[in-house]
């Protein structure tokens, strides 16, 4: 609530013609002051009925539906409000905020557009719009208004946040830092703004600072779920498994990772060999991980007699193949009667197998491969590349879609001439999505073609994508999706590596203990790649 909806309730532009009305909207406000937002709201509604077409009623309400958990309800209310004083900045912005909140980016933008426009000096809409422009990557916009929020208000908190979180997004670390240390000096307690650092220390591949950082937040906010998930994910990437396993248990907790658990009522599985029944384990997250945790089930199955494995549907074949002795049935909504069956006596999710079948570094049993392609696909692709002309084919991917990490995990392909230059070979494009762009200013840049295979589509056809990657010599990629397929077969595949890769690559390693067919070239500095394809480029040269 701000000052000026206070001053507008209190008196109330209609209060003369209806004294009810108006003492009803001022009964709601002292109700919200007071932190009864329950009771606010009942008094509201009956205020604002009361008072159809008075702004700072609708607005009241709007509030108090807001407070009381219902944001469409109050989306309605600070909407009507705003078409009630279509000139009143602050309400635009009230009608931003809600419009946020449900993740309405257009309809949000509009308003804190408006709210600005009406209002240049309007701190608070400059920050929302900083806010909703970062979110839909339109960075340069969105420092642009963050700047204006802090010219506005040099200590907002929220601007400061903003403004650094849009500088990290940009690779500008340390004017990152420097924002979220000024928000942390003005809001001292804050566990987001010491939560905040620790993402930003992630990013970078300073997980030891980040550790500490999450430590901070967690000593203001034990109960701050996304810190305690962050801390395990950290403590995993150091190889510190005993204290990471428990916290990374906690990513389907509200507010941690957002991750949702299926609906399945078996008991949880302890570990422990079963008296009787069978045991069913569900994929979780994406078909990469479902893929890193699928090089798990060939143990699982030496433990627990005939298991049943709930999968992306597109991987079905593919496990079929290769883990006959394993039950593969696709995941669905609802899920497939099997699922339910009486003789399934215990379920788990498929990432918590890797606290009880990888405990310690000890426990890691990496095997050649766990999916199967289909052999007559594989041979017909390899001909139909010229596997058979004395020059080894090698499949590149040079993009992460992961709308978080996806700008930092890729690497642009005009920067990949050393290694394409390196040797003799037939370049085979494995990048998902339309490739068309980059193809050809690698054609005119550096007179290198890629074969593009129109028949193949990793996103609609993840069997035929396998035969293609499984045809191959050799797989160069950064971290993405085409990477857990190519290890999953047991291809030979090194993977270019940010600052900050993902915790299951963990730290300083050349070789991944998931995967025997991996090897890893990491970034030393967060956002460059020159070293890295210049390493990969000079091993290239020297096989000859």
């Amino acid at each position: 609530m701000n000052r000026r909806e206070r001053r507008a309730a209190r008196a109330t532009g209609a209060g003369p013609s209806d004294p009810q009305g108006a003492a009803l909207l001022n009964a709601a406000l002292t109700a919200l002051n007071a932190g009864r937002p329950a009771e606010a709201l009942a008094v509201a509604e009956r205020a604002a009925a009361r008072l159809p077409d008075f702004a700072p009623a609708q607005s009241i309400l709007g509030h108090a539906r807001r407070l009381t958990g219902d944001m469409v309800a109050a989306r309605a209310a600070f909407a009507a409000a705003a078409r009630l004083g279509p000139k009143d900045a602050e309400l635009q912005l009230n009608l931003g905020h809600a419009e946020s909140a449900l993740g309405n980016a257009a309809a949000a933008m509009a308003a804190y557009r408006l709210a600005v426009a009406l209002n240049p000096s309007l701190a608070a809409g400059w920050t929302g719009l900083a806010q909703i422009l970062r979110a839909e990557r339109r960075h340069d916009e969105a420092r642009n208004a963050a700047l204006q929020a802090l010219n506005l208000a040099p200590s907002d908190p929220i601007a400061l946040d903003s403004l650094a979180a849009i500088d990290q997004a940009g690779g500008r670390f340390d004017l990152a830092e420097a924002g979220y240390r000024a928000a942390l000096a003005v809001e001292p307690r804050s566990a987001e703004n010491l939560f905040n650092l620790g993402t930003l220390m992630m990013v970078q591949g300073r997980t030891e600072d980040e550790i500490d950082w999450y430590r901070k937040a967690l000593e203001l906010r034990p109960d701050y779920s996304r810190a305690r998930y962050n801390l395990g994910v950290a403590l995993l990437r150091s190889e510190r498994y005993a204290e990471g396993w428990p916290l990374y248990a906690l990513r389907f907790h509200p507010g941690a990772a957002g991750y949702a658990r299926r609906p399945f009522a078996q008991p949880a599985w302890d570990g422990k060999p079963l008296a009787a029944g069978r045991l069913l384990v569900w994929g979780e997250q994406g078909i990469g991980d479902e893929l890193l945790w699928g090089s798990l089930l060939p143990e699982l199955a030496e433990r627990v007699p005939k298991p049943v494995v709930e999968c992306a549907p597109r991987l079905v074949p593919l496990f079929r193949r290769a883990l006959p002795e394993i039950e593969f049935v696709a995941a669905s909504d609802p899920p497939d009667a099997r699922l339910l069956a009486a003789d399934i006596a215990a379920q788990a999710a498929l990432g918590d197998l890797g606290a009880m079948l990888r405990p310690d570094a000890a426990g890691f049993r990496p095997r050649a491969g766990h999916i199967a392609a289909d052999p007559a696909r594989v041979a017909e692709l390899r001909a139909r590349y010229g596997g058979d002309r004395g020059r080894p084919l090698i499949g590149i991917s040079w993009r992460s879609v992961n709308k978080q990490l996806g700008g930092a995990k890729s690497a642009p392909l005009s920067e990949w001439g050393p290694i394409l230059k390196a040797r003799e070979a037939i370049w085979i494009d494995l990048q998902y999505g339309d490739t068309a762009a980059d193809r050809a200013a690698l054609r005119d840049q550096h007179g290198i073609e890629l074969i593009h295979d129109p028949e193949i589509d990793a996103l609609s056809d993840m069997d035929g994508f396998a035969a293609q990657v499984a045809a191959l010599d050799r797989v160069i990629s950064v971290s993405n999706t085409t990477v857990h397929v190519a290890a999953a077969l047991a291809k030979p595949c090194w993977v270019l590596l940010d600052a900050g890769a993902l915790w299951y690559w963990f730290k300083r390693r050349a070789d991944s203990p998931w995967y025997r067919s991996v090897r890893l070239f990491r970034q030393a500095q967060a956002g460059d790649w020159a070293p890295v394809m210049a390493q990969l480029g000079a091993e290239l040269a020297a096989e000859g």
